[in-house]
């Protein structure tokens, strides 16, 4: 994963380079656009759990962008992802829900490129059936199931680095980098046969996904999204 995030970082530093040659103004009118996320759809989870293996995670996501003045810019994105519509195979009744506002102050002015920092904060719902596998509950123990309703809810905020470049007067390519802070929380509910296992909750191995102990950690942000500007 350490790999990962340092070639997407050094994807992001090229294109910054690149993006600082060009010195045609393409975009003479602050802009207002919808963008489409071009990695959301095909988003692959790094985290395995559950013998009946992970979800990817995946959801299809539109914003609206509108550039407010030459420094600054506001918009969101809306994401939906559920079993039916996916790309990638989900978990039983997959059910995402995510909506992300951002702040976007552009640095790079009179250039074809516009370059920019944003504050990105984001709040997540997602939900599925589980089967056969264990999860610790605090104040019981590690609890087996034959199905068990999950319920994950993240929320955070970002700060990234990320350009706009124009491809054409109605088309843009848009790349970004960045990092902050998660809080994760689990809820399980209506197990299904449930049995509680004898041995002692520090022989289990906490994960992601299958403690309902609150979790702060930190958050990569990486993304790609097309960019369809309006009259």
């Amino acid at each position: 994963m350490k790999r990962i995030c340092i070639a997407m970082g050094c994807f992001v530093f090229w294109f910054s380079l690149k993006a600082q040659e060009q010195t045609t103004l393409e975009i003479k009118k602050p802009f207002k656009a919808i963008t489409f996320d071009l990695l959301s759809p095909a988003y692959t989870s790094y985290s395995v759990y559950f013998s009946t293996g992970p979800s990817n995670l995946t959801r299809w996501r539109l914003g609206y962008r509108h550039q407010l003045n030459e420094r600054w810019a506001i918009g969101a994105d809306l994401g939906y992802g559920n079993n039916i519509i996916a790309l990638r195979m989900e978990g039983d009744y997959y059910r995402l829900y995510e909506l992300t506002p951002e702040l976007q102050y552009l640095l790079q002015l009179g250039s074809r490129t516009q370059v920019y920092f944003s504050a990105q904060p984001f709040y997540l719902i997602h939900t599925e059936t589980l089967y056969y596998d264990s999860v610790y509950v605090q104040g019981i123990g590690n609890v087996r199931f034959d199905s068990m309703d999950y319920k994950r809810t993240k929320y955070g905020l970002t700060v990234n680095y990320g350009f706009i470049f124009p491809l054409s007067s109605s088309m843009g390519f848009n790349v970004y980098v960045g990092g902050g802070i998660k809080r994760r929380e689990n809820k399980y509910r209506s197990f299904v046969n449930p049995t509680l296992d004898e041995y002692l909750y520090y022989d289990h191995h906490s994960s992601y996904y299958d403690n309902d102990s609150p979790l702060t950690d930190f958050q990569f942000s990486f993304g790609m999204k097309a960019y369809f500007f309006l009259k």
